[in-house]
């Protein structure tokens, strides 16, 4: 059911991984929880993939017992054609959602930060249209892309956290419990859409090489995105102070613009923007993937290829809806539905273990 000849790897899945989950520190993914965890929001990704590790392990467990089928099919196959409906519905709001609010959070910053005179309109077009060339290409094209992006990205972002290393207070992060140890447990599970695409990217079992190579994948992504967000959510606390980070809405891109390189490289942020706009760029084609695929194995369609010029439109349209950077930022606080994503990630898993594991049962008494 997917558009691509071949399958993908462990560099591929895990590159298009960095590039999703890994840059929700460019985004306004910060933003929107700083007001939730204070001076402890750098705790957040640590506790978010603590929560999810099990779920996603026992999903991992089921998809090897049906190794030709995806989440949604699986989904379909255990709950039945009703309620199979109903979820794979909401996780395809949930992504087409994340896609309209991420690809114009790019367009907001662009727009702002570099090229104030350019219409914003032109800009979105201009994204839209690569990503939807890169997406339209299929998953082998996508997650060789992603592989020849992420290497230099990570690069990147290496050297810029060196080069801010004299503008970080430690003292800074404290205190170091934030708003409290309960109310901090309860906001980073609340809060779980910041590692939620492991999940989705379980609609891309099937076009894995092997079960190996998707978990291994998997695991290391897991492990690489929490230590890298972790860290930088610490940075744009040491670097600006709560509750000052609260009130700037790029802070990654502010970081770029405090490094100094002396008079020879007197615009060193545009040195970063150019690897940032080019994952960012990659990033937007990988949610349109998964957004363009969720959709089409929730219909049971067998080719979707169609499907993606329509479907940039629709977001190209929706996307213009804000106004500016901060309803995209109260929209990721605000909606239900992002406010719920807890119950996509933590439960959805655990509910199709225990249906396979009764399902297995009967089959065997």
């Amino acid at each position: 059911m997917n558009i691509s000849n071949g399958k993908i790897g462990t560099r591929e899945l895990l590159a298009l991984i960095l590039l999703t989950v890994g840059l929700k520190q460019t985004d306004v993914t910060p933003t929107a929880l700083f007001p939730y965890g204070l001076t402890a929001t750098w705790m957040f990704p640590i506790i978010s993939a603590i929560l999810l590790i099990v779920p996603f392990l026992l999903l991992l467990r089921v998809l090897k017992r049906h190794e030709n089928k995806d989440l949604i099919q699986l989904t379909y196959d255990l709950t039945g054609n009703y309620i199979g409906f109903v979820i794979s519905l909401l996780l395809f709001i949930f992504i087409f959602s994340t896609t309209v609010s991420y690809s114009r959070s790019t367009v907001d910053t662009l727009n702002t930060l570099f090229f104030p005179k350019t219409p914003q309109v032109i800009l979105y077009v201009s994204l839209l249209a690569v990503g939807y060339f890169i997406a339209s290409k299929g998953l082998e094209v996508l997650g060789r892309t992603s592989w020849l992006t992420a290497p230099y990205l990570f690069i990147a972002l290496f050297i810029l956290l060196v080069l801010l290393w004299h503008a970080m207070e430690w003292h800074h992060v404290k205190p170091f419990g934030g708003p409290g140890m309960g109310e901090l447990l309860y906001e980073g599970g609340r809060h779980s859409y910041l590692v939620g695409e492991f999940i989705l990217f379980t609609v891309l079992y099937p076009c894995l090489r092997s079960h190996r190579e998707f978990r291994i994948a998997s695991l290391l992504g897991i492990f690489i995105v929490t230590i890298e967000l972790t860290i930088f959510y610490a940075a744009f606390l040491m670097v600006y102070d709560y509750p000052s980070v609260e009130n700037i809405a790029f802070p990654f891109q502010q970081l770029t613009r405090i490094v100094d390189l002396g008079r020879v490289f007197s615009n060193a942020e545009s040195l970063f923007l150019g690897f940032w706009a080019i994952a960012t760029i990659t990033r937007t084609a990988i949610y349109l993937y998964i957004t363009v695929t969720i959709f089409a194995y929730m219909l049971k369609l067998k080719a979707f290829g169609p499907l993606f010029l329509p479907f940039t439109g629709v977001i190209f349209f929706l996307g213009l809806v804000p106004e500016s950077n901060i309803e995209n930022v109260l929209f990721l606080r605000e909606s239900l539905l992002l406010q719920l994503n807890w119950l996509f990630i933590l439960v959805l898993p655990v509910l199709l273990w225990i249906l396979d594991n009764r399902r297995k049962r009967r089959r065997v008494g």
